[in-house]
């Protein structure tokens, strides 16, 4: 009774609502707005409140077609196209397996070089110890004068 119709907090919009039975638009009370639809529709007409439950019906199925639609060509999109980019992975995987190959190969090259250049080198000093002429070390290994003059 001593409420004066001046809603202030959400308490008061509250009260205001039982005792008047109306939401203003700028009540913002937790529940107004589900309160004030169902106000809304409680105050239909007979005929009218029949033609919006059924127009409500209707938006209902409508949007679960709609969602049904849409994981439906999800679904579609899934199986077309899962085939395809699984057979793109499996290239990928190829093509870096492939450079892996590639690049183990050339390293495993290069440190074949560089054993078989070491033994050159061993062979040329072993060579010039046994003071063997640099024109023969040149005609066995291939090195020139002055490479083998460096070792």
């Amino acid at each position: 009774n001593k409420f004066n119709d001046l809603a202030k907090d959400d308490l008061d919009q509250w009260i205001y609502f039982l005792k008047t039975s109306e939401i203003k638009d700028n009540f913002t009370a937790q529940g107004l707005p589900q309160a004030k639809e169902k106000l809304r529709r409680d105050n239909l007409s007979k005929e009218e409140r029949v033609s919006y439950d059924l127009y409500v019906k209707q938006k209902r199925i409508q949007e679960n077609e709609l969602v049904t639609a849409i994981q439906e060509g999800e679904l579609k999109a899934e199986e077309k196209y899962l085939p395809v980019i699984e057979e793109a992975k499996k290239r990928e995987e190829e093509e870096r397996r492939q450079k892996d190959e590639e690049r183990r190969q050339k390293e495993e090259e290069r440190r074949q070089k560089e054993v078989a250049k070491q033994q050159v080198i061993d062979l040329v000093k072993f060579l010039k110890s046994m003071n063997v002429s640099v024109e023969v070390i040149v005609e066995k290994t291939g090195l020139s004068k002055e490479e083998i003059e460096k070792l």
